[in-house]
């Protein structure tokens, strides 16, 4: 059995469909049943009974999931159940590697449009919703932006940052306005 694609051992195949689709129901399970006061990497309780639906293994992987990836990590299951399908279905997924790549570019910038959502804490007041990939890959991006516009537009370094820092402000309070149902931000005293 190839990795991403079809082989001629159809049963060992649905098999590891099979087995794939209930590792990404356990991931999602995981996930969504996340409390921030279970035992995990960086928490300390006196219960060792954890919330989660899973147990303390889903403690843990929904902690590092969601510190890592924040709210990207509920893509995960998806792309899971996605290859599952086809593996089950035994239908073929056309350049595979050219999507896996696909997929993990996308996980990288929805890790950077949730770490750009100001003070956006969904998940729990700790963890940001983009996750520490998402912080910094827009800190790069940014970094990477303020040299682009100094060499391109010719200014100074301080003016590029200005501009840089306005253009990320404006599209911060573009997302918080776009969700304010979910943002617990005062926007008439955000600016």
């Amino acid at each position: 059995m190839t990795l991403l694609g079809t082989s001629r051992q159809r049963r060992i195949e649905e098999l590891a469909g099979f087995v794939l689709l209930l590792a990404a129901l356990f991931l999602l399970f995981c996930l969504a049943s996340y409390h921030a006061f279970d035992p995990s990497w960086n928490t300390v309780t006196e219960s060792q009974s954890p919330r989660n639906l899973t147990g303390l293994w889903g403690a843990y992987t929904a902690d590092l999931l969601l510190q890592t990836l924040g709210l990207s990590a509920f893509w995960l299951p998806a792309f899971m159940m996605a290859v599952a399908w086809k593996w089950v279905r035994h239908t073929e997924i056309p350049s595979p590697w050219r999507r896996a790549m696909g997929g993990i570019l996308f996980l990288g910038v929805s890790c950077v449009a949730f770490g750009l959502i100001p003070s956006w804490n969904p998940v729990a007041s700790p963890l940001p919703a983009g996750g520490l990939i998402g912080s910094l890959l827009a800190g790069f991006l940014t970094v990477a932006l303020i040299g682009l516009v100094r060499r391109v537009g010719r200014i100074k370094e301080d003016t590029a940052i200005g501009i840089i820092y306005t253009g990320v402000f404006a599209l911060g309070g573009l997302f918080a306005s776009l969700w304010s149902r979910y943002v617990h931000i005062d926007l008439l005293h955000f600016v």
